[in-house]
């Protein structure tokens, strides 16, 4: 699992790094801000199917660990744009003789930030 994980956070590294160097260029006029984030995820909860015996999902993964990357362009005083990408990975347990693979999630989104208080 420590390998796949580490694969992964070395090959995000890279693709930030190849993101951000073309990006820093044209940031002369302080509108664009980046943000990395890490994340632990030590509780799940929930069920993870239906029926008599199916498990919850803190039975059938254990804590998950992740990070990413948001980019955020301010359009004008009122208002940024914002996308972003990451990476989690949950390691499946056994529970009751089955086996669960690895969750694995990529979360990509864009959206809007709305500034109601200006900075000085």
């Amino acid at each position: 699992m420590f390998k796949k994980v580490k694969f992964s956070l070395v090959a995000t590294f890279i693709l930030i790094l190849s993101l951000l160097l073309p990006l820093s260029v044209s940031a002369g006029d302080n509108n664009l801000s980046i943000r990395l984030w890490g994340q632990v995820s030590p509780f799940i909860s929930g069920d993870a199917g239906s029926g008599p015996g199916s498990p919850n999902y803190d039975d059938a993964f254990s804590t998950g660990i992740g990070g990413g990357v948001e980019f955020s362009w301010r359009f004008c005083r009122w208002f940024s744009g914002i996308g972003g990408v990451g990476y989690e990975v949950f390691d499946g347990d056994k529970h009751e003789g089955l086996s669960f693979d690895d969750l694995e999630i990529m979360p990509i989104y864009i959206g809007g930030k709305l500034h109601l208080v200006e900075a000085d």
